[in-house]
C-alpha cells in the first residue's frame, strides 16, 4: 500500500518526546519538582514520575494540561527548520 505520509513530517510521538524533554529540563534547572508538578496538574506524583521516565505513555489529556499550565503552543515544540519547511511547502500550494 502506498502512503502519502512524508517521512520528514513531525509525528505526534516526536512532539510528545520533545514536551517530556522540555519538562525534564525545567525540573533539572530547579524550576519545579515532580511533586510540585503533580500538584499543579492535579495528578499523582507516581504518575508524573512514570511519564517523565518513559515507563508510562503521555496521554493527550495530560499533554494538554502541561501545555496549558506552561502557556505553550504546539508550534513551540517544532524546530526552526521544521517551521520554515512547513511555511515553504504551504507557499507552493
Amino acid at each position: 500500500m502506498e502512503s502519502d505520509f512524508n517521512s520528514k513530517a513531525v509525528t505526534f510521538g516526536a512532539l510528545q518526546s520533545r514536551l517530556i524533554r522540555l519538562i525534564n529540563r525545567q525540573m533539572q534547572n530547579g524550576e519545579f519538582t515532580e511533586r510540585g508538578l503533580a500538584r499543579m496538574l492535579a495528578v499523582s506524583q507516581p504518575q508524573i514520575h512514570n511519564v517523565l521516565k518513559g515507563a508510562r505513555k503521555l496521554r493527550p489529556e495530560l499533554a494538554d494540561r502541561l501545555m496549558w499550565k506552561f502557556s505553550m503552543s504546539v508550534l513551540q515544540l517544532l524546530e526552526d527548520a521544521e517551521l520554515k519547511e512547513e511555511l515553504r511547502s504551504r507557499r507552493e500550494l
